[in-house]
């Protein structure tokens, strides 16, 4: 058995049909045509796993902040360093409203994105 998991949906089309399968949807394996099971001692071919491994560290990267964001970051940076609280305030609040979080670390600052 095969489930839809996520928020989108599944198109499986065949000659004949297109069938759709929405998120929670449960189908069976069947629906993508004849195949086999590969032997237990084949395994995996090589380099399988390191390859599902990276689409999905891919797929769930983090977003890079924005030029305009890293901008305003950099000029927050400088108006803590002046220690101009209010001018370093109100780029955070410009910050926010793109959508991120400034984060001061002893490393420097980082963006998160704001969920």
């Amino acid at each position: 058995m095969a489930q839809v998991m996520g928020a989108g949906d599944v198109t499986v089309l065949s000659r004949d049909a297109e069938r759709v399968f929405s998120a929670g949807d449960r189908f069976s394996l069947a629906e993508f045509g004849p195949f086999t099971w590969p032997a237990p001692e084949a395994g995996l071919p090589p380099g399988a796993w390191a390859e599902a491994l990276a689409a999905h560290e891919a797929d769930h990267a983090a977003p890079a902040p924005s030029a305009e964001v890293l901008a305003l970051v950099a000029e927050r940076e400088a108006a803590r360093r002046r220690r101009d609280w209010a001018a370093a305030d109100a780029l955070r609040t410009r910050i926010a409203a793109l959508g991120w979080q400034v984060q001061d670390t002893p490393e420097g600052p980082q963006c998160v994105p704001v969920t």
